[in-house]
């Protein structure tokens, strides 16, 4: 698991697509490994969302996420960029594209390729 995410936290689509082709080509880690990086990501912002709506700190989110120091600071700056609905959204989007390469409806690399840049341009946004 890299230190950071590429572009520092949502940088442009293309920070985020060079990382990850970073980790699949040079890393020699599989799209898959990818897909379930990302996907686990997005359930832990899933979690997250609902223990804050209960009322834990975000010290007691890091340590149930398994974050500590830099990872928890990113983690916590990229729920700053979206809310409980948007963690979801992108979460449902995952899964679809993770079903759509296992049923060869898709390539995973490419469904990576255009999620990142899907999200990096609507949390630029922001």
């Amino acid at each position: 698991m890299p230190q950071e995410m590429p572009g520092e936290m949502w940088g442009g689509g293309g920070e985020l697509i060079e990382g990850m082709h970073e980790m699949i080509d040079l890393g020699g880690q599989p799209p898959i490994l990818m897909a379930y990086f990302v996907s686990d990501l997005f359930r832990k912002f899933r979690l997250a969302f609902a223990m804050r709506q209960s009322g834990a700190s975000d010290m007691a989110i890091g340590k149930a996420m398994k974050l500590w120091g830099p990872r928890q600071q990113l983690f916590m700056r990229a729920m700053g960029k979206m809310n409980e609905h948007d963690a979801l959204r992108w979460f449902e989007r995952l899964l679809v594209s993770d079903s759509h390469a296992k049923s060869g409806l898709a390539d995973m690399t490419r469904n990576l390729e255009c999620f990142a840049a899907e999200l990096a341009d609507e949390l630029n946004a922001v």
